[in-house]
């Protein structure tokens, strides 16, 4: 059965194609009644909500005639894409805009809702992207409906961020299920680790409590996480009891042991290309093994390294230090 009306103008076709990919679909209202500020999906962050760079184009566009891609909202009315122009139609008066008029409701549950915001995030990509923590906010909440390719596929996001995002929505749920604290100690990193661990509550407890408390980074939690992840739960709590015992000065002395690094010098860089095409794939988790330095790092301070490592050079020099791949490279870039 088409569920695409043959007479709907083009705009609104697109619109309908894009959310039936995602198992969407619904009728077109050409004069829906605007929808009220505070029911909108929240996909972006509050200060994103309305672009004025973009609303000042779409009142001009709206006074013009101009046919712009319609709103999309719920049948219960909550406005899931078309923040601006719904802003431009009210600013110049209007009491309605044609919308594509979803037959799903808000009120359906968490697995419908994060189909939802995930459409709303997708349809968000451009004129303004969506920032790193809207992408991980739309991850957050479709963690069970779709597959790493995907979210990957939709958001415009690489496969191995996407799926670092899913290991830490997972890794939340879980310590917020069992009544544990993140301290701040632990970064997306090493929660991530946890995500993926695939250990039952006790010794996940265990374990979560003695990486905080010993200030474990991505090596260490790995090796332990290998050594017990084969174990009973039994044996594996003993073993990150003794663990725990063998890193008693650390744990007392929680010192870090990374030497501060030095700032990117781009006058040394520039004795490379301008085009680093051995850097021109990164799994972000291999760049921090191979890295552990940046492993405290937070997403945006290493994609502004992998951006600059991006401006460099193949020469395979560094400082009159010979460069045998591309993570060596990476780390002697610092």
């Amino acid at each position: 059965m088409n569920m695409i009306g043959n007479n709907w103008p083009p705009l609104v076709k697109a619109m309908a194609e894009k959310c039936a990919d995602l198992g969407l679909f619904g009728s077109y209202d050409s004069q829906h009644p605007l929808i009220p500020k505070g029911r909108h999906i929240q996909v972006r962050d509050e200060e994103n909500l309305v672009s004025k760079n973009s609303l000042a184009s779409i009142v001009i566009a709206l006074k013009a005639g101009v046919t712009l891609p319609p709103l999309v909202a719920t049948s219960d009315s909550y406005l899931v894409d078309g923040n601006t122009r719904t802003a431009g139609a009210t600013k110049i008066g209007n009491l309605t805009a044609p919308t594509f008029v979803l037959y799903a409701k808000w009120s359906d549950g968490k697995n419908v809702q994060g189909k939802l915001r995930l459409l709303g995030a997708m349809l968000n990509i451009g004129p303004v992207p969506l920032t790193d923590k809207e992408v991980e906010n739309t991850i957050n909440f479709s963690t069970t409906e779709y597959s790493v390719d995907e979210l990957s596929k939709a958001l415009g996001w690489p496969l191995g961020k996407v799926e670092k995002a899913l290991w830490v929505a997972k890794a939340q749920v879980r310590i917020k299920d069992y009544g544990l604290v993140n301290k701040g100690v632990l970064k997306d990193t090493i929660i991530a680790k946890f995500g993926s661990s695939n250990l039952h509550q006790d010794p996940f407890e265990a374990l979560f409590n003695l990486a905080q408390d010993a200030r474990l980074n991505a090596a260490d939690l790995s090796a332990v996480i290998a050594k017990v992840k084969n174990l009973s739960d039994k044996d594996a709590v003993a073993h990150i009891e003794g663990e725990r015992e063998g890193r008693k000065d650390q744990i007392e002395n929680p010192v870090s042991k990374f030497k501060p690094r030095k700032k990117a010098n781009l006058h040394n860089g520039a004795k490379l290309k301008k085009n680093l095409s051995i850097l021109d794939i990164y799994d972000l988790d291999t760049f921090i093994e191979k890295n552990p330095v940046l492993e405290e790092e937070t997403w945006d301070d290493l994609q502004e390294k992998i951006s600059l490592l991006m401006r460099l050079s193949n020469k395979y020099r560094v400082n009159g230090i010979e460069i045998t791949d591309k993570w060596d490279l990476a780390a002697n870039v610092y």
